[in-house]
């Protein structure tokens, strides 16, 4: 019976670590808060350590991306000017 009990907390753990490793990058982004990241947009984190210029920077560069996106530049257009 014992055998049984330690066989099945085995795979138990098993099941749990396998799960966390699949999910790794879930399990960090429901992490971000406790780890002390800033949400500056609804998808987007920092660390508390970057600047605020550093900060704008990204949002910035984040806008910028998303409005190139939308407008339908190609990626060749983007490096040949």
């Amino acid at each position: 019976m014992r055998k049984l009990v330690i066989g099945i907390l085995i795979i138990i753990s098993a099941l749990v670590l396998s799960g966390a490793a699949f999910q790794r990058h879930a399990l960090a982004c429901e992490l971000l808060p406790i780890l002390n990241y800033q949400q500056v947009t609804p998808q987007v984190f920092v660390s508390a350590d970057m600047s605020a210029q550093q900060t704008e920077t990204i949002i910035g560069t984040i806008d910028s991306a998303i409005e190139r996106i939308a407008a339908g530049e190609s990626f060749e257009s983007v490096f040949n000017r």
